[in-house]
């Protein structure tokens, strides 16, 4: 009997001690910190608020100081663009052949002294509409203001924002941009150096506001583009001037562009890896940069990557870091600050199928459009089970059943390429090509024609530039032609 009650307490005890282990790793799970950030985000610096090195009212004519929002001025200059938008094509292609002619004038006299061959080029006829120097007039006067708010002021705040890297408040600025670059060349090549200047520092001055307003990064980065690029000619402008110091200053300015360029294109690379890269961010800096960065851009960033982490099949990321991200979107879902807020929210209603949007777009692109009248991409889906991407496309139709199918391969490797360059989590890719056949009694219907299937690991040995469609046999786990085809 005293044996049997030592077997039962210790057959008790390990019981005990067993459950005790499972509810401790349980626990574990349920409040695990998630994964820790790297130096990437660690490092001194990295999540201070970045600015240029250089003042720009060092070297420029008119200051930004005014008062009011430089972005009323600049939302008017978009309402332009858009209102005339034809007219605004017609005039950057009669730039495009106004400096084509004076190009060939330029050359003709390329022996003659400098005035002589602007005095040459200013003789090529060139109008600029109205709309044209109504653009500039808002421009400007947006540029001699202190301080801009455009995001979710002249952006509908009710289609909040996107998981992505670009915010399509950029292209308004790039298309402005895109005018005064026009207008200053005209008057850059045709000796107008002071008429060439107004246009150049307006432009840099739109630039530095869209990097100052730090609602999203894309919009500080395609700011900094738009400042470098407005220096390109204003320093020579500034040389042909005599105007040394002011020269000097601009130098050093672009060099701190540049620099600030380049750092922002490498932290966006650690919280959101470029397609190509094929890897996921890790999910502490992502953490981090949402949590503790002291630029509202890179917080909202920061956020915005969190659905990216969210979408992830399970098992992709280490213990943890699922309940933080959801516990961080519920977090910043209750944000004082709208663009947080906004962020959260894409972040939140971030689904599989929105993910798939986005990853159908490269796809669309490389394909093109199909040349009977149907659409050409088909259809991508995704099975989260089994890891397997199935793109579906539409074969163009051709003079024989040859071409048909070797454009179908041609096809059948773009959409690899694209598969390779994504970032989503999948395994094995299969390409499915459809074609209109008939039956013995003339029945019509759209038919899977060509099937593929690879394994990501074979994908990622090609090498894209000496791959031929004709070796996709070779390189796939299976592969198969219709007999039509044949």
């Amino acid at each position: 009997m005293i044996g049997n009650k030592n077997g039962w307490l210790i057959a008790a005890a390990i019981a005990c001690a067993a459950l005790l282990l499972s509810l401790i790793i349980v626990m574990q799970s349920a409040f695990a910190a998630g994964s820790k950030p790297t130096t990437a985000t660690l490092v001194s610096g990295v999540l201070d608020e970045w600015n240029t090195s250089e003042p720009i009212d060092g070297f420029i004519d008119s200051p930004p100081i005014g008062e009011g929002n430089a972005g009323d001025d600049y939302a008017r200059a978009v309402r332009v663009l858009r209102d005339n938008a034809e007219t605004i094509r017609r005039f950057h292609g009669g730039f495009r052949s106004w400096k084509s002619d004076a190009q060939e004038v330029n050359y003709k006299l390329s022996g003659e002294p400098k005035e002589v061959r602007m005095a040459g080029i200013r003789e090529v006829s060139f109008d600029q509409p109205p709309a044209v120097a109504e653009v500039l007039r808002h421009v400007a006067e947006g540029a001699g203001k202190e301080t801009m708010k455009y995001v979710f002021v002249h952006t509908a705040r009710e289609d909040g924002l996107r998981v992505d890297r670009r915010i399509e408040a950029s292209n308004d600025f790039i298309a402005i941009a895109k005018v005064l670059m026009a207008v200053t060349e005209y008057h850059y090549h045709r000796g107008e150096f002071q008429q060439s200047l107004g246009p150049q520092e307006n432009m840099l001055v739109m630039g530095r506001h869209m990097f100052n307003e730090r609602a999203h990064v894309d919009m500080m980065y395609q700011g900094l583009i738009i400042q470098n690029d407005a220096l390109q000619t204003l320093i020579p402008t500034y040389e042909d001037l005599g105007y040394e110091d002011k020269t000097d200053r601009a130098r050093s300015y672009r060099r701190s562009v540049r620099q600030l360029m380049d750092r922002i294109e490498k932290k966006l690379d650690v919280i959101m890896p470029p397609a190509d890269e094929n890897r996921l961010a890790n999910p502490g800096d992502v953490f981090n940069i949402a949590r503790n960065d002291k630029d509202r851009a890179w917080r909202v960033q920061g956020v915005l990557a969190l659905g990216i982490l969210k979408v992830q099949p399970q098992g992709v990321m280490v213990r943890g870091d699922e309940r933080v991200t959801r516990k961080l979107i519920e977090k910043f879902l209750d944000s004082p600050e709208p663009l947080i807020r906004a962020a959260a929210q894409a972040a939140r209603d971030l689904t599989l199928s929105d993910d798939l949007k986005e990853i159908e777009q490269p796809f669309a692109e490389a394909l093109g459009q199909s040349n009977r009248g149907v659409r050409k991409l088909t259809s991508v889906e995704y099975n989260s089970d089994t890891k397997q991407l199935t793109v579906v496309f539409a074969l163009d139709d051709n003079l024989t059943k040859e071409y048909i199918r070797l454009g179908g391969m041609n096809d059948v490797k773009r959409v690899m390429e694209g598969a390779h360059k994504t970032t989503f989590n999948w395994d094995e890719l299969i390409v499915q090509g459809t074609f209109t056949l008939a039956d013995q009694y003339g029945n019509e219907a759209e038919l899977v024609v060509l099937e593929a299937k690879f394994d990501r690991d074979e994908i990622r040995k090609i090498k894209w530039g000496n791959f031929r469609p004709e070796r996709i046999p070779e390189v796939a786990k299976t592969f198969a032609v219709h007999v039509e085809l044949e």
